[in-house]
């Protein structure tokens, strides 16, 4: 789990300039519980909604925030140190879970591609491909 001072500190650490009210409203309307802790789904859930305010400047300032070795793909170890970063820690059950949806191409890393597929809720690495030709059209 994350806390919710946790979440809005990352985001403001992205580069997002989201500003702090919208970050808060995205954190009330992604805390089903209402204890002020973001757990897996609800974070995805706070991702989803962030994607209003992604163009591709900011996707990439936001992807660059996990690729902590600008390796240029995310790793586990990338994960783990961009949420240490802001103070949490990472279960190996989540990062498993992390990889086991967002890896669309099974290869152990998290390209670029992937990370809009997550942020956009694409779900098919084909479907990501459309979106990167697409939006280097616009």
């Amino acid at each position: 789990m994350i806390n919710a001072d946790e979440l809005k500190q990352a985001i403001k650490q992205s580069q997002l300039n989201i500003p702090d009210n919208q970050i808060d409203e995205i954190i009330d309307e992604v805390d089903y519980m209402g204890n002020k802790k973001i757990n897996y789904s609800e974070f995805l859930v706070a991702t989803m909604d962030i994607k209003r305010f992604l163009d591709e400047e900011k996707l990439e300032a936001l992807f660059n925030q996990f690729d902590t070795d600008g390796s240029g793909t995310i790793t586990k170890e990338n994960i783990v140190a961009a949420m240490n970063k802001v103070g949490h820690e990472i279960t190996q059950d989540d990062l498993d879970n992390i990889m086991r949806q967002h890896d669309l191409a099974n290869d152990g890393v998290i390209s670029k591609q992937e990370f809009k597929a997550l942020l956009l809720d694409i779900t098919d690495l084909e479907d990501a491909r459309k979106y990167e030709l697409s939006a280097s059209y616009k």
